[in-house]
């Protein structure tokens, strides 16, 4: 398990630095660095309103979470501040390595590694299904010359199946898989495999149990997140008055995060705001996604640090 997710480290790291390079490249090529100009233009409430709704959105999340855990045995306003705490690590670590990170610290709350592990699994598969689901049907009505209308239709098809198939089918036809196994093969590996079959079963049934209890709930507060993210974006309507093509940016900056990006989401997020510029050429995609960095993710950070500085000094009052 240990050499797995070191061997996760690396590949993610590698990938990133390339991605990095690449994007490097294609700025340098496209928009200088000059972004105080674009600052003059921007409307200071829009920037205030963006920055109190990304942080709002992640009050909602400590409040999925804690549905989604289904118990009661911890403090809430813990779970609040370990959400806003690992969010910021999360901004700062470069190349995805603080979802390891967020992992870990909400166990010290939740003090069950599976039952964490599971819920921000779960968590992540919900956000990035309906994400990708959002991200089709905007693309389809908005009609994004850069991609293909059928190419993102048979993308969109082939992830929804996939899902679906993960979560209904082959939970019914594992049990069957393994039976099979256990009466035809008898040699050293059948263990392995058994072994491994079972616990992707339990995964994903623990999951589907997760969702299940408290679908509706989870469904609404899931909308009431990414429509506050989407609103960290208001900033943007000083220089692209298209609403479709906000939420076609949304969409991008969220996706973004699958990205080995580098801290700051730098990089992935560049890549999020070039890829409304391809069809608003007068777009400063370069400038507005280092505002976005810079009014929205670094308050995140600040926020982050004085939780970090309030569990330290809580810690040592603790001890002495």
């Amino acid at each position: 398990m240990y050499s797995m997710k070191f061997l996760y480290k690396i590949i993610t790291v590698a990938v990133g630095i390339l991605f990095l390079y690449t994007i490097f490249n294609l700025i340098l090529k496209t928009q200088d660095l000059n972004v105080l100009p674009y600052l003059n233009r921007l409307d200071p409430l829009k920037v205030v309103l963006s920055c109190a709704a990304y942080l709002a959105s992640h009050f909602l999340r400590s409040i999925r979470v804690a549905l989604m855990v289904g118990r009661q045995d911890y403090g809430l306003i813990n779970l609040i501040g370990q959400q806003y705490y690992t969010n910021g690590i999360n901004l700062i670590l470069p190349f995805k390595l603080g979802e390891f990170y967020r992992i870990l610290e909400f166990n010290k709350i939740i003090r069950d590694s599976e039952r964490t592990f599971l819920t921000i699994v779960a968590e992540r598969a919900l956000d990035f299904f309906i994400l990708f689901v959002g991200l089709f049907v905007s693309l389809y009505f908005v009609n994004y010359n850069p991609v293909s209308v059928k190419f993102t239709i048979g993308v969109g098809a082939v992830f929804i199946g996939g899902v679906l198939l993960l979560y209904y089918v082959i939970p019914e036809n594992i049990r069957s898989l393994n039976l099979f196994i256990a009466k035809r093969y008898s040699k050293k590996w059948t263990v392995r495999v058994l072994s491994i079959s079972h616990k992707i079963y339990t995964v994903i049934n623990s999951i589907k149990d997760i969702f299940r209890t408290k679908a509706s709930s989870i469904l609404i507060l899931t909308v009431a997140i990414w429509s506050l993210e989407l609103m960290g974006l208001f900033f943007v309507t000083d220089y692209l008055m298209e609403w479709k093509y906000i939420v076609i940016l949304g969409f991008f900056v969220f996706l973004s995060s699958l990205i080995p990006s580098g801290s700051l989401g730098l990089g992935g997020l560049q890549l999020a705001f070039f890829l409304v510029y391809k069809v608003q050429p007068d777009f400063p995609y370069l400038a507005l996604s280092m505002v976005y960095q810079f009014f929205i993710f670094f308050p995140a950070i600040i926020l982050a640090f004085i939780i970090y500085i309030i569990m330290k000094f809580r810690k040592n009052r603790i001890i002495t």
